[in-house]
């Protein structure tokens, strides 16, 4: 396994009742054959064998999986930059800064790009900072004790 930059070319789709992921080209990039090339060699020299990806179709349909797609509903300084501002909330207009009172997305989603590492605790921070904001925007408290 590896985690890497994947360059956030890919796309969500809801096609009717479906969602569908639309990333032409995904498995054919020139960043995967450098990671490929660095594998195998690590591998040689740790006196391993290297297994390209065995759930790869024949090509050209080399697929990746992914177990943290980010983006979707990435923050933005106002809506003409993205779907949510830095507290979660979303944005209420396709321009400008408004923004729904008690409509917050505090997930992967709001990450605009890739990575490059494990997103675990950037998502946790992320929610965890939402979190602190919602709660001080309605005078309430959070008992971390």
């Amino acid at each position: 396994m590896v985690m890497a930059h994947d360059g956030s070319e890919g796309r969500i789709l809801l096609e009717g009742d479906r969602v569908r992921i639309a990333w032409p080209g995904v498995g054919t990039q020139p960043r995967l054959q450098a990671i490929t090339d660095r594998l195998f060699k690590a591998a040689g020299g740790l006196g391993g064998i290297f297994v390209e990806n065995v759930t790869w179709a024949p090509p050209p349909k080399h697929g990746l999986s992914t177990v943290h797609p980010l983006g979707g509903c990435p923050m933005g300084e106002d809506a003409s930059a993205g779907v949510v501002n830095h507290k979660g909330q979303v944005f209420a207009c396709p321009s400008g800064e408004a923004v729904y009172d008690t409509l917050y997305v505090c997930d992967g989603s709001i990450v605009p790009r890739s990575l490059g590492v494990n997103p675990l605790f950037t998502i946790s921070a992320l929610a965890e900072r939402c979190s602190e904001i919602i709660a001080a925007d309605r005078g309430w408290r959070i008992d971390y004790a």
